[in-house]
Formats: C-alpha cells, sequence, structure tokens
C-alpha cells in the first residue's frame, strides 16, 4: 500500500512490509505530517520505550516540502524470535528539528577549544561526580542526579545557563512545582 487512501480501506491501519530486506520492516504511516518552512522530523526510537527484537532506524523526513504520508523503518534485531506488537505500543516517534542544524556543529577536541587547565577541571568536576552519585546520592533515598535536577553542578553552584527540567508538548497542561532540596 502506497498511499492514505489505500491505508484507509484497510481502517486507517499502520501498513508494514519488507522493502529493504536484512531484518528491516518498512512502516507506511496512514496519515500526513507539516511542518513550519525549514523544520524537518526526525524519526526515531520512542524514547524510554523498548519492544524485545525491534529497534527503530533513525531518519529525517523534509515534513515542510513532503505533501504525502511517509515510511519509517524498523530493525529486527533478533532473528526468529517472536515480536510482540500490542495495540497502542508505540513505534516510532518524532522530533521536530531544524533544517541544518545538525550540520552546523563540528567535533573537535578539547584541547583545540579551551585551555589545558579548563580540561583538567572538566575531567575533575566529573570524577568529583561520580564520586558523590556513588558515595552520597546511592544512600539517598530519593536516588541519584538531585544536583541536576535542582540546576547545580556538584560543588553546589548555580548552571551557567537556562535549566529545562522537563518536555512539554504543545498545547498540554504543565503542571507546576518545586524542587526538592
Amino acid at each position: 500500500m502506497h498511499n492514505t487512501e489505500e491505508a484507509a480501506a484497510f481502517g486507517g491501519l499502520q501498513l508494514l512490509a519488507s522493502q529493504f530486506g536484512l531484518g528491516i520492516v518498512t512502516v507506511q504511516t496512514a496519515f500526513a505530517l507539516r511542518t513550519p518552512p525549514e523544520v524537518n522530523l526526525m524519526t526515531l526510537q520512542p524514547p524510554n520505550v523498548f519492544i524485545d527484537g525491534l529497534q527503530n532506524l533513525t531518519g529525517v523526513v523534509e515534513a515542510d516540502n513532503l505533501r504525502r504520508d511517509f515510511t519509517f523503518n524498523l530493525k529486527i534485531t533478533r532473528p526468529d524470535h517472536p515480536i510482540e506488537i500490542k495495540v497502542g505500543d508505540l513505534l516510532a516517534a518524532v522530533l521536530p528539528i531544524p533544517r541544518g542544524f545538525v550540520e552546523r556543529f563540528e567535533m573537535i577536541d578539547a584541547y583545540e577549544a579551551v585551555s589545558p587547565d579548563t580540561v583538567a577541571l572538566e575531567q575533575q568536576t566529573a570524577r568529583d561526580f561520580g564520586r558523590e552519585r556513588e558515595e552520597v546520592d546511592a544512600k539517598n533515598k530519593r536516588g541519584v542526579g538531585r544536583r541536576y535536577f535542582k540546576g547545580e553542578d556538584v560543588y553546589g553552584q548555580r548552571f551557567e545557563h537556562s535549566h529545562q527540567q522537563v518536555l512539554t508538548a504543545p498545547g498540554a497542561t504543565r503542571r507546576t512545582r518545586k524542587p526538592r532540596s
């Protein structure tokens, strides 16, 4: 099935096919998504959702230019293993990403960007965070990472830049609460 009309004939269900072989399953969506100009949609594994034997392959769709439904691909990771997909299981997620955003970055060695003293300080901070997680947070009934949640580093200093604790979907009601100390 290659279009929304054909999918609608099957009750709007997602259609699955093997177009590439090698354990790759293509999911033909029964809907189209549109984004503002210059915004792509990245298809990826739904965060914190796992189906045993199945992995989402990451892809990018120019949803501002595409005038039809689109596909995404899944990889079967365990041959000859039954894969159970229940009604309502999430097979993929989409994340809006400005076109060209990733290409604007270049990976460089830290020693090319900052002084050796700054690199040493960052490494020491990472060790101190690790030690705190193992020695202090492990005994904390609330678990690990409370400093990060509160927006401070291992030395109790507030983050220099803004700190986002949660993602809120557009149109969703956001509950607010005071961070625990």
